[in-house]
């Protein structure tokens, strides 16, 4: 027993999710799903899909915002509200505005100001309108950063961008040598991201020598092409997803579209 301290237990299976103090508010996921039906509802949003990672310690849903964000015929951002919640003390309520390119499924989640506590806004109301006053106060501030991104966006497909100013970006992007081998791995890296960089995907008429080629030649590693171990495929796309979202993807996507935004000359 550890003071001051409860256990978190799945109702259904009686498996313990984690340790938690007794000041931790449960939120259960039937009240997740109370508040999205209310955006759901009023229209201002479409259930994409919803899970659970880690035999539920972690659920997420996802529901599509109906706007998008055209650059050209084959190139389209869709607009997503990402709720989360972990049932494991490892991390509070959050709703995260996101992005997803449709030509390759990259994601991008967007940072949201630090006054906008959107997790003091979920909570269950026993009225209609309490729910529904929550979910539009919520969706105001997660618009307000989808225009912040558009901004964003246009000032990376409107940058032009030369052979060595990609090249000094990927570099900057390289993780750190610590070892013999990472000098390899780097090299390797390399490799992938101006192989990316190419493709189609990344290379249409509209797009080509930008910085919205470029950020998206190493999303797409970080999305699609990085690996990860688990002892069988469901865990190893489990830390996948996890780390896309949440984790040490979503850290290096972050970074990769602050340096893409900043100064050309990366200084």
């Amino acid at each position: 027993m550890i003071a001051n301290h409860v256990a978190n237990v799945r109702g259904d299976t009686h498996q313990v999710l984690g340790v938690v103090t007794r000041r931790y508010r449960v939120f259960q996921n039937a009240e997740l799903f109370d508040f999205m039906d209310q955006l759901v509802g009023e229209q201002l949003a479409m259930y994409e899909t919803a899970g659970a990672l880690y035999e539920g310690r972690k659920i997420w849903l996802l529901a599509r915002i109906p706007k998008e964000y055209r650059i050209s015929a084959a190139d389209r951002i869709e607009p997503y509200i990402l709720l989360v919640n972990s049932h494991d003390g490892s991390g509070a309520l959050r709703v995260i505005p996101t992005t997803i390119r449709v030509v390759c499924q990259n994601t991008l989640n967007l940072a949201l100001q630090t006054g906008d506590a959107l997790g003091e806004s979920i909570r269950h109301y026993a009225s209609l309108k309490g729910r529904v006053e929550a979910a539009r106060q919520t969706l105001g501030i997660v618009s307000r950063r989808f225009q912040v991104f558009e901004r964003e966006l246009d000032t990376l497909v409107d940058k032009n961008v030369s052979a060595a100013w990609v090249d000094a970006y990927f570099k900057a992007l390289l993780p750190p040598i610590r070892e013999p081998d990472d000098q390899l791995r780097q090299n390797r890296l390399l490799e992938r991201w101006r192989e990316n960089l190419d493709n189609p995907r990344n290379n249409l008429p509209e797009i080509r020598s930008t910085a919205w080629s470029a950020f998206n030649a190493v999303s797409e590693w970080s999305d699609h092409q990085r690996t990860f171990r688990g002892l069988d495929n469901r865990m190893r796309a489990e830390r996948r997803l996890d780390s896309i979202w949440f984790g040490l993807s979503d850290q290096f996507k972050q970074r990769a579209f602050s340096l893409a935004l900043a100064d050309p000359k990366l200084n």
